[in-house]
């Protein structure tokens, strides 16, 4: 049997689909309710953690009104349907990047950043499609990226990625523990190291075998790395690759483009070199 997927709150005289009342409410009732249900619960001061919309069409309203309550939001989350939706993606993503809030798209293997620089009517262009935002200085938001593509603790292994550009143009192939030494003696230069995996399948996973640099299935071995110096953050790759990274910020593109803003704010008061005052490029 078929299945409509197509819903809409959105009232149309042209739409003969069967009709199904509903109740809406506001937000605020949505607060008013949960004040009451649960009274230890101060949301007036706490505010809201993550507000998760999917509403048939009418979160542009919604999400345009989390400017105006009184109640602090800190994370959203909302999904976006195009053949619903009675206007683009691009100018909510705007109205919300104006009061704070920094978007991404959710993806597998990343939060990719569609705010500020990083947007393109591409974006919109898929049917459906969720989204993920965050107050853009917020420290926790920077948490929730990193978390999310994987990108934690020392020398983070990312599975069928590569870095692009060679570290100070440095293409010599190494071993992974030479690579490593040579991309720290790198210094900023460096943001990770890229290795082959003839076969496929060399990453070692959440437990590393106890020995030898062998696949988790014990598949492939890692052939030779380089240095690279990752413009543009990580990227997935069309051949059997896998990526180290010493530098987690510089490997992802928000949090690169957060340490550029930072640092070109305290270029604005004289607290910078020039290199640290370069606008940020991710393109």
């Amino acid at each position: 049997f078929a299945i409509d997927e197509v819903a809409s709150l959105f009232f149309d005289e042209q739409d003969k689909r069967a009709r199904q009342p509903v109740r809406v409410i506001t937000v605020g009732d949505v607060l008013e309710a949960a004040t009451k249900t649960f009274p230890g619960i101060d949301v007036n001061h706490s505010g809201i953690f993550l507000l998760k919309l999917d509403i048939e069409g009418l979160e542009p309203d919604v999400l345009r009104s989390t400017a105006r309550l009184e109640v602090f939001t800190k994370f959203l989350s909302f999904e976006y349907a195009g053949n619903v939706w009675r206007e683009p993606l691009g100018g909510v993503v705007a109205d919300l990047h104006k009061h704070g809030f920094f978007c991404f798209l959710i993806t597998g293997e990343r939060l990719f950043p569609v705010s500020g620089p990083f947007w393109d009517d591409l974006y919109q262009l898929p049917t459906w499609s969720n989204l993920f935002c965050g107050h853009e200085d917020d420290p926790d938001l920077e948490t929730v990226v990193q978390l999310h593509s994987g990108l934690v603790g020392i020398w983070p292994e990312m599975p069928r990625t590569f870095l692009a550009d060679f570290a100070a143009g440095d293409s010599t192939p190494y071993g992974l523990d030479e690579a490593r030494e040579r991309c720290i003696d790198l210094g900023d230069a460096c943001v990770g190291v890229t290795c082959e995996c003839p076969g496929g399948g060399c990453y070692f996973g959440v437990l590393p075998p106890s020995s030898g640099i062998s696949g988790a299935a014990g598949s492939s071995v890692i052939s030779t790395c380089t240095v690279r110096a990752g413009s543009g953050g990580l990227r997935l790759s069309p051949h059997a690759e896998v990526s180290y990274v010493r530098d987690a910020v510089g490997a992802d593109l928000f949090l690169d483009y957060r340490r550029a803003r930072r640092n070109a704010l305290r270029c604005s008061t004289g607290q910078c070199s020039t290199s640290q005052g370069e606008p940020f490029n991710w393109r």
